[in-house]
């Protein structure tokens, strides 16, 4: 799954690296699959649930991002870098809502 999927991405759909759909995202946050299922939600303070409300992190309006026990994971900056909890690049979203790995290979990418 791409990380840092937060609520600033919600009424998007999401696509693999090929082009393909992998679901969307609501304007309530809630995720779906391609072929439509409910996967979770993302509430409007950035916690991410799983599709039984169990809890799968969270993204803080900073960028940050927690896993399920709140252990710091990395973070997305403002210019759409992504880092991992270490300061290293796992790789960038930009402006168009590609996103790409450390090594600039295509990951996905997520639009309206």
């Amino acid at each position: 799954m791409l990380i840092g999927i937060s609520a600033a991405y919600a009424d998007q759909n999401l696509y693999d690296k090929y082009g393909s759909s992998l679901g969307r995202v609501d304007n309530d946050g809630n995720l779906y699959d391609k072929y439509g299922s409910y996967q979770g939600r993302i509430d409007k303070d950035g916690n991410r649930y799983d599709k039984y409300g169990s809890s799968l992190g969270r993204s803080d309006s900073n960028g940050n991002q927690y896993d399920k026990y709140g252990s710091y994971r990395g973070r997305i900056d403002s210019d759409g870098s992504m880092r991992d909890q270490y300061g290293s690049s796992r790789g960038r979203v930009d402006s168009n809502g590609n996103i790409y790995d450390q090594y600039g290979s295509s990951l996905g990418r997520i639009s309206r």
